[in-house]
């Protein structure tokens, strides 16, 4: 049995950018983004590894050009 990674709600703000509690809400509430849906465990929000890497996968890239 293998364990899964959970990760916690300030190191998903932190993979975002530093984005504040109230952005990643925002990104939880927008149907567009289609964001992982965090797991609940005595009111922290957890969030799959897997599911956060798969979805930031699908993000589209920007070229950075010097």
């Amino acid at each position: 049995m293998t364990l899964e990674q959970k990760i916690t709600s300030k190191q998903v703000r932190e993979m975002l950018g530093g984005i504040s509690d109230m952005s990643l809400w925002r990104f939880l509430h927008d149907k567009n983004l289609n964001f992982p849906k965090p797991t609940y465990i005595k009111r922290r929000r957890f969030w799959s590894a897997q599911e956060l890497n798969e979805w930031f996968d699908k993000q589209p890239r920007y070229y950075q050009g010097n």
